[in-house]
């Protein structure tokens, strides 16, 4: 089991990576500070091999115009899979929600809000980062609320992987690639749920 494990992880380096070389060091932001979870969403991955399986992540954006430092997304998720912090999302006041996607919601915001010490213990935590130097911007436009500022990764800019590590962010990797940080973190998270999974059933795919 143990070595099938250092296979998935090196799987899934090997899908991101790509090769690129990066220094394993912390990161300068506290990530944690700038969730607002009112605004934490669900993205559940669901696979047709296995359609009766799927893995439900948190995720939050961060904006330049926000951290300044670039743009972010954070992606928590669970470190096993059944996942056991869904069993929250089903008593109380989340499990009166009317759909389950709801109640994840609920629970989410509950992680996020109040109950950080759970999250860190059984959650994996990751954030998929580009420096602003690696942004074109900003773009200036126009909605509710007022004046935005938003920002396009530059062609073949670089993605900074972090993962909280108990002590802060460490930098796990780091590759080139152009898409926005959300859209790059799902691609990574959908590969990390499979692992899980497949983990528990225990294929050897």
């Amino acid at each position: 089991m143990k070595i099938l494990a250092f296979v998935s992880v090196l799987s899934v380096c090997f899908v991101f990576c790509e090769g690129q070389t990066f220094e394993k060091k912390y990161a300068s932001i506290d990530f944690f500070q700038f969730i607002n979870p009112e605004f934490v969403f669900i993205k559940q991955f669901k696979f047709s091999k296995n359609a009766d399986f799927y893995m439900s992540t948190p995720y939050y954006e961060l904006s330049a115009s926000k951290i300044k430092a670039g743009e972010a997304c954070f992606f928590a998720i669970s470190k096993k899979y059944p996942e056991e912090w869904i069993k929250g999302a089903l008593t109380g006041e989340c499990g009166k929600k009317s759909s389950l996607y709801k109640s994840l919601i609920c629970r989410a915001k509950q992680l996020f809000r109040i109950d950080t010490a759970v999250l860190k213990q059984s959650l994996e935590l990751y954030v998929f980062f580009i420096d602003k130097q690696n942004l074109e911007g900003p773009f200036l436009e126009e909605a509710e609320g007022g004046i935005s500022e938003n920002y396009d990764p530059k062609p073949n800019g670089t993605i900074i992987i972090y993962k909280y590590d108990g002590k802060g962010w460490l930098t796990i990797d780091s590759t080139k690639n152009s898409e926005i940080p959300r859209f790059f973190g799902e691609s990574y998270m959908k590969k990390l749920s499979e692992i899980k999974i497949n983990e528990y059933l225990g294929s050897d795919d």
